[in-house]
């Protein structure tokens, strides 16, 4: 099934069907309050069996994580499972039900951890700083090592720019380099911040 930008397809849910009506109608309530939470704004997607979907979602996972995932041909945005169901006790097909997943991941940030307390807070401040003037619209990502890092930016990089990058994993629009740091000196890995570019 091939999804354009933003076809969400709530008319295309199946409805559980087992001999246990009251399983039957708990799912039908629990569905209809994704559909009415999310406006309609869902992707469905029917699966053979387990194995299929199982297999679909560890061709599509992002790294660290068990429910979101990166498909172009579902949505040029990142989007995550939140409810798979076997359709009926008599048959082996599975519907899985993905929301569009917010890009923006503050929550993601990891502070330096230096023995220089005075390069750690100065840090820490600059990132607080960048967090509250973009109110926590930015993108986070971490990188085992700095070449990692560089390589990155350069298979992303728009143009000659070497702070505007486009990488639809993050984001559907352009997005542009702030800050980068090292996490602990006995460590290689970094993290680089990233915001929407705006064109001025």
């Amino acid at each position: 099934m091939f999804f354009a930008e933003g076809t969400y397809n709530p008319d295309e849910i199946i409805y559980p069907t087992y001999s246990d009506k009251s399983y039957n109608e708990e799912s039908r309530k629990e569905i209809d309050k994704i559909i009415e939470k999310y406006g309609g704004k869902i992707y469905v997607k029917i699966y053979n069996n387990l194995d299929e979907l199982n297999d679909y979602m560890n061709a599509h996972m992002l790294e660290d994580s068990d429910a979101i995932i990166y498909d172009p041909e579902v949505s040029n945005k990142r989007i995550e499972l939140i409810r798979a169901d076997r359709i009926n006790e008599l048959g082996d097909e599975f519907q899985a039900i993905f929301i569009d997943k917010e890009n923006y991941n503050p929550d993601e940030i990891i502070y330096p951890t230096y023995s220089d307390k005075s390069y750690r807070e100065d840090t820490k401040k600059k990132i607080d700083k960048i967090i509250e003037e973009y109110d926590g619209k930015i993108y986070v990502k971490t990188y085992n090592n700095l070449d990692e890092f560089k390589d990155y930016i350069d298979d992303h990089m728009v143009g000659d720019s070497e702070m505007i990058i486009y990488d639809p994993e993050l984001s559907d629009r352009q997005i542009e380099f702030l800050m980068a740091y090292r996490i602990k000196i006995s460590a290689d890995k970094f993290q680089a911040i990233f915001i929407d570019y705006v064109d001025s």
